[in-house]
């Protein structure tokens, strides 16, 4: 299914409100959390991670897409880190990922 240009856009809108509810909540979430992999890392960035994963794969569902991955989407995060707007990137990246503009990285 071909995507709109306006979709995309209010996908980002959405992905970004999503993104900033959970961030939100940072002050709930102290702490460390030990990932499947072993690594451990700050319990509000697992957060944060695994409910952008949650809206992505809720969006492909919409659109009948098949589910993605976590680790897609910690490889569509790790392409924001850094950056001066990295909500926003983060949002883009994981509206790409939810409309398959971009295939999944990371298992």
């Amino acid at each position: 299914m071909a995507v709109t240009q306006e979709h995309r856009r209010e996908l980002v809108r959405r992905f970004r409100s999503v993104l900033t509810a959970a961030q939100g909540e940072r002050p709930t979430r102290p702490g460390l959390v030990v990932l499947e992999s072993g690594r451990t890392e700050s319990a509000w960035v697992a957060h944060e991670r695994s409910v952008m994963h949650q809206e992505v794969n809720r969006v492909r569902a919409e659109l009948a897409l098949p589910a993605v991955s976590l680790e897609a989407v910690a490889a569509a995060e790790e392409q924001a880190v850094g950056h001066s707007d990295y909500s926003g990137k983060f949002a883009m990246y994981c509206a790409d990922l939810a409309t398959g503009e971009v295939p999944a990285r990371g298992g």
